[in-house]
């Protein structure tokens, strides 16, 4: 049984859940929190010991993940420095924010595969969590590895895999008393001869979640998860083959004074379908003599299916109702390619060479019926199919200047192009391209063996997606209008970070500054846009943000006990259409603080607290600046773990 964290009420101004107590069947081996022992894949794409590692990075193990209690990944990384999770009122499909940047500047990853998503609000972490083994976290920046989507950093999720013997199985059930629902997972897996087999699946059904006042409606969410995978090995080759499919719906939340305020007399939103389905393929070579250590090639399939519904029911004036049901159906078809050669020219100089192509179509239907009193007024269908491709070449080097000073420097060349195939809404079918150059630099100095100082620079990069460039989107009951000769947002950002290692106390901290440009986001249109209605609105390159702040991960081991903290300190000035304020809905301070005590290895208790302040989100509306207002928090928590061997 998987550990589970129930709902919280609220006392005093402050909030307190209910202690958990479960036993989970786990491997019964310790972890220190926040070792930098570990070997970290995802920040260079080579295999380099978080330690000497030049970027920010944090690291999820196996262990650590079995004594998670979420049903939900953005859940497990919410307690990660300089992260925010939210969910858009989309229940079950929550998103998250790195130093501040929208979840759409993240690149999520799957056996480093990127999961691309085109729509508004960023990629949803359609993940099963039962076959999770290992996630990377890098903060900032990755774009000259990893490409237009990771301008604010990069998740990637590592599934179980390497096993050691022909069978090996897990089995989960999960019960969360704040839904009243329930997680079933198997995975199962081995390794016989020179073949290696696994296989995965998971059931998660969540109620409306509970709360103070009740039940909070519309906050119910189902997924349904199936994956297997084959390895076949050959000397210093292997090939693998994978299959995924996910399947989700949600309910959406919408807030009583959007959902209420006149001319609204209800306004709702649902996703019946969520669905995500990938097939993949991969060669790795490694090479036994010579500069060329290996080589790896990964190609796959990802079919993104997305239903997605709202119906706002409007007064228009004594006994005038109006009924509008908008049904929005889309399905994104990625294909991906990606060749990897790493090379080592002398013991302490190794370079990687990369080819990455991404090809995107999206097809869209969106139906609109207008009633009347129960008469329909107006009816319209739109259909709309465009196209991206992106190739990209990218190079790093990692060279040891000195036996404690290295040198990593980066580069990638991006072209992309485009166009909207069809369209029944406009005659006028765009076409787009753009290419461009990044850039990194990072020097690591080895001050003490136990003492790790870095130093980096790095560019961002992130073109607009197919719904800013084609298609467009609806915000509530307003169209969004595209734009086919909208900037690509970039942002650079600059870090100074210190890494300690010693035999009780470990440390992980970071200052950095991030300064970003041309923001995409919808305005409302002008005369001189000719949108349809004047309630429309219309995708603008309309500002700039500025970003700094520090980041802290500490642990102090005290016999059995362990002290740990991980906290987040972020300031964040936005220019948006000419409003220049810090009020931008990030919570100043932010993080968590615990005290674990182990007796023995099987049996651990962790207490702990998590908090933030409070934070305002200012926004230009057609009434002036508008100022939104986020309450702090803080909750009180215990967790019991224990461990079978």
């Amino acid at each position: 049984m998987m550990c589970t964290e129930p709902g919280s009420r609220p006392l005093k101004g402050l909030t307190f859940s209910t202690a958990l107590l479960s036993a989970c069947l786990v491997s019964p081996q310790a972890f220190a929190a926040g070792e930098l022992e570990e070997i970290v894949v995802t920040a260079t794409r080579t295999e380099k010991l978080l330690q000497v590692n030049p970027w920010s990075v944090s690291v999820l193990n196996e262990i650590q993940l079995q004594k998670q209690s979420a049903d939900q990944l953005a859940d497990i990384l919410r307690d990660l420095p300089g992260l925010v999770v939210s969910d858009a009122g989309q229940a079950g499909q929550k998103r998250i924010r790195i130093r501040g940047e929208e979840a759409r500047r993240m690149a999520l990853l799957i056996d480093g595969q990127e999961f691309i998503d085109h729509r508004e609000v960023g990629v949803p972490l359609l993940v099963d969590s039962v076959n999770i083994a290992r996630v990377e976290l890098v903060r900032g920046p990755a774009s000259v590895l990893y490409g237009p989507k990771a301008m604010g950093g990069v998740i990637n999720i590592i599934t179980r895999k390497d096993f050691d013997s022909p069978l090996n199985g897990h089995l989960g059930i999960n019960y969360d008393g704040a839904t009243d629902g329930t997680l079933y997972s198997a995975s199962f897996g081995g390794r016989v001869k020179d073949t290696e087999w696994q296989t995965a699946f998971s059931d998660n059904s969540q109620g409306e979640r509970d709360s103070p006042d009740g039940r909070i409606e519309n906050t119910a969410y189902q997924s349904r998860g199936y994956s297997a995978r084959i390895k076949q090995f050959a000397g210093n080759h292997s090939f693998g083959l994978a299959f995924e499919q996910f399947e989700a719906s949600s309910d959406v939340y919408v807030e009583p004074e959007v959902r209420f305020t006149p001319p609204f007399l209800d306004f709702s939103i649902d996703i019946p379908v969520r669905d995500r389905n990938k097939v993949s393929l991969n060669h790795l070579y490694l090479g036994e003599s010579g500069p060329l250590q290996s080589v790896a090639i990964d190609a796959y399939q990802q079919v993104s299916d997305r239903e997605f519904n709202t119906r706002p029911l409007m007064q228009l004036g004594p006994g005038l109702v109006m009924d509008t049901r908008i049904d929005t159906t889309s399905q994104l078809v990625s294909n991906g390619f990606n060749l990897q050669s790493e090379w080592l020219f002398a013991e302490d100089h190794t370079v990687v060479l990369g080819y990455q192509f991404t090809g995107d179509e999206v097809q869209q239907n969106r139906q609109r019926d207008a009633l009347i009193n129960g008469f329909i007024t107006s009816s319209e269908s739109v259909d709309d199919t465009a196209k991206l491709d992106t190739s990209a070449v990218y190079v790093q080097d990692d060279w040891s200047l000195t036996p404690v000073l290295s040198l990593v420097t980066g580069a990638r060349f991006y072209q992309v192009d485009g166009r909207q195939k069809t369209s029944t809404r406009t005659s006028h079918l765009a076409s787009f391209k753009d290419s461009h150059a990044i850039g990194s630099v990072a020097l690591v100095y080895n001050w003490r063996p136990d003492t790790t100082l870095r130093l980096n620079v790095s560019q961002g990069y992130i073109y607009p997606s197919l719904l800013n460039l084609a298609i467009g989107a609806f915000a509530g009951s307003r169209f969004i209008n595209p734009v086919a000769d909208l900037r690509p947002e970039t942002s650079t950002t600059s870090e100074l970070g210190i890494r300690y290692s010693g035999e009780t106390t470990v440390l992980d901290a970071v200052l950095f500054n991030s300064q970003a440009s041309d923001y995409i986001d919808h305005v409302f249109c002008n005369p001189e846009d000719a949108c349809l209605t004047d309630r429309d609105k219309i995708y603008r390159n309309v500002g700039e943000s500025d970003s700094y702040g520090l980041e802290v991960s500490l642990s102090k081991r005290l016999a059995d006990y362990q002290l740990y903290a991980d906290a987040t300190w972020i300031r964040r000035k936005k220019n948006y259409q000419g409003v220049n304020t810090w009020d931008s809905g990030i919570p100043e301070l932010s993080g968590r603080l615990g005290l674990r005590r182990t007796w023995h290895a099987p049996l651990e208790v962790n207490l702990f607290a998590r908090f933030a302040t409070a934070a305002d989100d200012a926004e230009l509306t057609r009434r002036g600046v508008e100022v939104s207002r986020y309450a702090g928090y803080a909750t009180v928590n215990a967790n019991l773990h224990y461990s079978f061997a």
